[in-house]
């Protein structure tokens, strides 16, 4: 590339960077922004096509290279055995006793009794460590995101009754299948909220008080830029370098590789086998080369997990007991309240008196004005005409020193409830902010990118791994199709936010 064209590729991500960044500050609405995100992503990418002589692909363009491949050679010699071991527990974690048919001519008895054992201990220990710690690190890394308080509620009191019931599913059907189930029946009670908004009469009446069940994410949109970036480039390396290192294992050619552009936003990443030679390998050695990136991505969740809980324990003379205060937005009235009186960001250590850490549940009269001691002295809120004061704080969050804590919402007349304990983590200065923000986005989306990857949607990894272990196109297609409605119904919310 000539020094020209270096400068002028610098400067396109440079400026489309701060586009970016002034264009969220603009708060017209979230359809709006990315829309208009969309259009500059567009017009930066074709710039870029120019100075760096990039292949285009729709609205995506490739940085091709070969110069790296010859690392996956050189691990693929030693670790070999190591690696299509690991894949093998993968394919036990994805998909359960699902992973039987194709492993079942791989090994004896005994090994194939030892790699199920291994795939249900990483699962128990997923249920119990990893998915906690990220539903947690969803509010403090995805502020964007609200999961349903009241329906982790009632998940959490059906555990009450059934405690191994996720965990027997896990070891039936895998985190693959686990996902499959939340994704078709959170879209029902979509369904059930278009319905009731035909029925009457106000489209949109219902599904905006729905929380959307998938989104996508953008760096800059709904995540830190600079954060989301470093996160996700993460996220690629693991997963296509685990697809090329197994690639390589089983002898097939990369041609080439590279990452995937959205503007200048890091969209995917890719490698390119040799797809005759890659077409030739058995099912269960394209089962493995599959899931392998999967399987690369929880562990790295494990892996930037481990360096949060080190930063966690030696920061913990950073941390103070807080409730810390959301801007508020009603998507159905399309209103935000004022965050004058309280700002986001506010430290409250105290409400009527009562320190948070000793603070159970709330409730008000209507109207009463409620106390809130702040480092700028006593503030104090009038409770709404049902006793509510959400409406000014929520979601708002109530942090000890420990980082366990709770968000709470207000779903009851008179009553503000408190969710059930979470881990919520806060830094006052930027670069605690950072680091959590870093780590945190890494453990969540390399999970959410692990687990919805296994579905068995086309041009997902799942489903060809689903088709080889079913080996019936009819029930397969049967299966994507549902999957793929499933899908689009759980971003149907969006178009009414």
């Amino acid at each position: 590339m000539e020094a020209k064209n270096r400068i002028l590729t610098l400067a396109i991500f440079i400026l489309s960077y701060l586009a970016l960044y002034l264009l969220v500050g603009l708060n017209i609405g979230g359809i709006a922004t990315f829309v208009l995100a969309i259009i500059l992503f567009i017009v930066c990418g074709r710039l870029l096509e120019k100075t760096m002589k990039l292949e285009r692909y729709s609205i995506f363009h490739l940085v091709r290279s070969t110069k790296f491949l010859g690392i996956f050679d050189i691990l693929a010699k030693k670790y070999a055995v190591a690696s299509i071991l690991i894949t093998d527990i993968g394919l036990v974690v994805g998909y359960g006793i699902f992973a039987y048919p194709l492993l079942k001519n791989v090994y004896s008895w005994k090994a194939k009794i030892l790699i199920f054992l291994a795939g249900f201990a990483m699962q128990t220990l997923i249920f119990l460590i990893l998915m906690p710690v990220v539903f947690g690190l969803v509010f403090n890394v995805l502020p964007s995101v609200h999961v349903p308080e009241r329906s982790a509620s009632a998940i959490a009191g059906l555990s009450n009754y059934f405690i191994l019931l996720p965990f027997l599913l896990s070891y039936a059907i895998g985190l693959g299948g686990l996902t499959l189930l939340a994704l078709v029946a959170y879209s029902f009670n979509i369904a059930a909220a278009v319905l009731g908004s035909l029925l009457s009469g106000s489209p949109g009446t219902e599904l905006c008080s729905i929380t959307p069940g998938a989104t996508l994410i953008v760096p800059g949109i709904n995540l830190p830029l600079v954060e989301g970036i470093i996160a996700l480039s993460v996220i690629l390396i693991a997963h296509e370098g685990a697809h090329a290192l197994l690639t390589r294992i089983f002898k097939v050619p990369l041609t080439s590789g590279g990452i995937v552009l959205l503007g200048t936003i890091p969209a995917g990443a890719f490698m390119e086998p040799d797809e005759k030679e890659l077409n030739k390998l058995d099912p269960v050695s394209q089962s493995r080369m599959l899931v392998a990136g999967s399987t690369a991505n929880i562990m790295v969740a494990w892996l930037a997990l481990l360096l949060l809980a080190g930063f966690f324990l030696l920061t913990s003379s950073l941390r103070s007991g807080v409730i810390i205060t959301q801007p508020f937005s009603d998507p159905c009235n399309n209103t935000t309240i004022s965050q004058d009186l309280l700002p986001r960001g506010l430290i409250i250590s105290e409400v009527n008196g009562t320190p948070i850490d000793k603070l159970e549940s709330l409730v008000f009269a209507p109207g009463e004005n409620v106390s809130l001691t702040t480092p700028n002295g006593t503030v104090y809120v009038a409770a709404d005409s049902y006793g509510r004061i959400h409406s000014a704080l929520a979601p708002y969050r109530l942090i000890s020193s420990s980082g366990i804590g709770v968000i709470v919402y207000s779903y009851e007349k008179g009553v503000v409830d408190v969710g059930t304990p979470q881990l919520l983590l806060y830094y006052p200065d930027w670069l605690g902010s950072f680091i959590l923000n870093v780590l945190g986005l890494t453990i969540v989306l390399n999970f959410i990118i692990a687990t919805v990857n296994l579905l068995p949607v086309p041009l997902f990894d799942g489903h060809k791994i689903v088709a080889h272990s079913l080996n019936s196109k009819t029930i397969m297609s049967i299966i994507s199709g549902i999957v793929l409605i499933a899908f689009l119904l759980n971003f149907l919310p969006w178009l009414f936010r």
